[in-house]
């Protein structure tokens, strides 16, 4: 498989340039059945974008849930970037 992440940092106004942050990968996809495997990779993102992950994690990640939701590990064969942190276009 192959996919890109993006970050949209924003339009610079009076620049006209866009400022941006990507990555582009290939690699494999695994479909996890494995329920720690599951709850482990879940808890991470939780922990990455909630205000209160635990509280969270208790009400969403119950034994019944972690049968029923899918969870795909991508295992990272190449990776590159390119990131955008200042305007460059002058006027």
């Amino acid at each position: 498989m192959w996919g890109q992440a993006l970050i949209d940092i924003g339009y610079v106004r009076g620049k006209c340039d866009h400022l941006f942050a990507t990555a582009q990968f290939m690699g494999r996809v695994t479909f996890v059945d494995d329920i720690d495997e599951k709850r482990h990779g879940l808890k991470i993102m939780i922990n990455a974008l909630e205000e209160e992950p635990e509280k969270m994690i208790e009400a969403q990640l119950t034994e019944d849930s972690l049968k029923r939701v899918k969870v795909g590990r991508i295992d990272i064969e190449y990776m590159s970037g390119k990131k955008s942190d200042k305007a460059i276009v002058s006027v």
